[in-house]
């Protein structure tokens, strides 16, 4: 689902259509997946595995990166930032861009916003130090938390 862009609806009926398929599998028989099933299983099971291996990838490469940033508002009246990683990786040799988390938080400063990111990275080991790119929606969208985000490199990482 995760990998094919599938909608977690599409889970609903999966069992059904794994009975018609093969009538005479006892595994099928007994196959049942839902929406709830398969985002707990995705966002619990595969999600934490995912962030780690990027995590990994981007440290092992040991080169300088970029992180893109985008924040929204979600239907629940929250603001959401997902963070995205670009780096040289060594596992795919290539240029890779990856998701690598989203950060929740409801009306905030840019200050805090940026504290909240490089605390979030530095909790996951991220060479903060190598970071030489801050991508965002535009040149004036988010100028504190980039200011801010500067700082707080050049504090840790002198």
């Amino acid at each position: 689902m995760a990998s094919c862009n599938f909608s977690l609806r599409s889970a609903d009926h999966i069992g059904d259509t794994l009975r018609h398929m093969f009538p005479d599998s006892k595994i099928a028989a007994g196959f049942n997946l839902n929406r709830s099933s398969a985002s707990y299983m995705i966002g619990e099971g595969l999600a934490p595995c995912l962030k780690t291996v990027i995590i990994d990838d981007v440290k092992k490469s040991n080169l300088p990166f970029n992180m893109h940033f985008d924040e929204t508002t979600t239907a629940q009246v929250k603001k959401q930032m997902d963070l995205i990683l670009c780096n040289w990786s060594p596992t795919h040799n290539e240029v890779w861009a990856a998701y690598y988390t989203s950060l929740f938080y409801g009306h905030a400063e840019g200050a805090k916003v940026a504290s909240r990111m490089f605390s979030q990275m530095k909790d996951d080991g991220i060479p903060m130090g190598k970071l030489i790119a801050l991508a965002r929606d535009g040149p004036n969208v988010n100028k504190t938390i980039l200011n801010e985000l500067q700082q707080m490199i050049k504090d840790d990482y002198p």
